[in-house]
């Protein structure tokens, strides 16, 4: 399975650090409803697959290096390239969008993502 990926949740700096995922909201939506049928009795995964749902390795967007655009990056190379088909139009906007930021902002490569336990 390809990995999350997820950012820091930017919201009270005293509560415990959580995250917002950026890519694969449909995965987790996935694992979340395989583990309620498997605790509800519905299911029955062996050894360790159940915890093996609640250890993802994810990938972490780093807010500090990661482009400003990074939101229409990661789900558009998933999207447009097809492993799950977006329409016309959510693909023609999403290249659209990252053009004109790239040209705006003069933006040229980096590494804004890495691996992290969670």
């Amino acid at each position: 399975m390809d990995r999350i990926v997820v950012r820091k949740w930017r919201g009270d700096p005293n509560t415990n650090q959580k995250y917002v995922i950026v890519e694969g909201n449909s995965r987790l939506a996935a694992l979340r409803w395989l583990l309620e049928l498997h605790e509800s009795g519905k299911e029955t995964f062996s050894g360790q697959q159940p915890e093996n749902f609640n250890k993802l390795q994810v990938l972490v967007l780093d807010d500090q290096v990661a482009p400003d655009n990074a939101k229409w990056i990661l789900p558009g190379l998933r999207h447009v390239s097809g492993i799950k088909e977006w329409g016309a139009y959510q693909k023609a906007r999403t290249v659209y969008t990252l053009r004109a930021y790239r040209a705006m902002h003069n933006v040229t490569g980096g590494r804004a993502v890495k691996p992290f336990k969670m």
